[in-house]
């Protein structure tokens, strides 16, 4: 009973990773067949022993050229984010190219979708300004956004990662505190959001959110550049809508020339404050 019951704990700490998984699965199938062969080799004949030997052979070897293909093309997906001291370690690094995918995908997301705030009446300028968002004015807004939250959390921000090899599960930024994990989403709106894209973002997030062991929330960070009049009545809209998308849900909205004042070229330094 007592072997038993050391063998169940034994299993029950293996089974905490793929890795610890593929062992006990390797520990369990060699064992019965060894177990087999010794108690009936005097019952089998010789067709029936031979299959045995012959797998208990190849056997390791199977299992070396798997363990060989694994740990070479694979090795990222044989750990848990619980064998990580600091979970986002566990996040695989976005490649340039899908960071560019993302990048254009995002900027097509906000610009299919926003309306401008408080029902006004869209004019041709503001028109104008919403087909000229390029990705290097979106990825700067990205960019100002992360250096303000490093210095307000005071922790670093993994930028462009992923949870899984799945490109939806993409996040824009990761910060890890000690209550739990932060899941940035960045957007650069020169009008509102639409609720279909915050629902979009936080169905993604919250799947993504699924991968860590420790609780998790979203912060979606609007980099508003538009005129100072209509920032307050953005953030109050985005937050209605946000709040009934996802209650836990946090929101910051920043004006684009703050940022750039503060964190870009701009001679005129003062704290930016996320709009209130």
């Amino acid at each position: 009973m007592n072997k038993a019951r050391k063998f169940g704990n034994v299993a029950q700490l293996l089974a905490r990773n793929p890795l610890g998984v593929i062992a006990l699965f390797i520990v369990l199938i060699y064992g019965f067949a060894t177990l087999l062969l010794g108690v009936s080799s005097l019952s089998l004949d010789r067709y029936q022993r031979d299959p045995l030997v012959y797998f208990l052979v190849s056997f390791p070897v199977l299992v070396l050229a798997a363990f060989y293909r694994l740990v070479t093309a694979h090795h990222e997906k044989l750990y848990a984010p619980t064998d990580f001291k600091d979970e986002t370690l566990f996040l695989r690094t976005l490649s340039p190219r899908q960071q560019r995918e993302r990048l254009e995908a995002g900027i097509k997301e906000v610009g299919t979708a926003e309306r401008l705030p408080g029902g006004m009446t869209p004019s041709n300028e503001i028109e104008q300004r919403r087909i000229q968002v390029t990705p290097s004015e979106y990825a700067l807004a990205e960019e100002l956004a992360f250096r303000q939250l490093e210095m307000e959390f005071n922790l670093p921000v993994r930028r462009h990662v992923s949870t899984s090899n799945r490109a939806e599960l993409a996040l824009d930024g990761v910060i890890a505190t000690d209550e739990g994990i932060v899941l940035i989403e960045v957007k650069l709106l020169r009008a509102n959001l639409s609720r279909t894209v915050l629902d979009a973002i936080v169905a993604r997030t919250r799947e993504a959110g699924n991968q860590f062991w420790r609780p998790t929330h979203l912060l979606l960070v609007v980099i508003a550049d538009m005129a100072d009049r209509d920032v307050g009545t953005l953030k109050t809209e985005i937050s209605k809508e946000l709040r009934a998308s996802d209650p836990s849900a946090e929101l910051r909205v920043y004006r684009l020339a703050e940022l750039k004042e503060l964190l870009g070229a701009s001679p005129s330094i003062r704290q930016p404050s996320a709009v209130g």
